[in-house]
């Protein structure tokens, strides 16, 4: 799936795949990047719940954002993408840089 690049950067991150070790990761970011891939996203009620809805048909995936809404702990990230494995079957192939210029898909 085509991303940008800060996406891009955020997917390798949360799957393990930066040269660097994990380190942690902006709430805003990583909220960027899952709309980036066409999900939409909605906030539950009250609370800090945070639903993606993969427009592919893959269903949802439920988050919690961070209270500080600033940062995800490393040790979450891992936790997201065997998350986002087992309901979208998303892996660290699945995502390339989309060439400049081109638009997002997310309507």
């Amino acid at each position: 799936m085509e991303v940008n690049s800060k996406s891009l950067d955020v997917f390798e991150q949360i799957f393990g795949t930066r040269a660097v070790a994990r380190g942690k990761l902006k709430w805003e970011n990583f909220r960027a990047a899952m709309l980036d891939t066409g999900c939409s996203m909605t906030r539950g009620g009250l609370g800090s719940a945070v639903t993606f809805r993969n427009l592919e048909g893959k269903g949802s995936i439920g988050f919690h954002e961070p209270h500080n809404n600033v940062e995800i702990r490393s040790s979450y990230c891992r936790g997201k993408a065997r998350r986002l494995t087992n309901k979208f079957g998303w892996t660290e192939d699945s995502f390339v840089e989309r060439q400049k210029g081109e638009e997002t898909q997310a309507p």
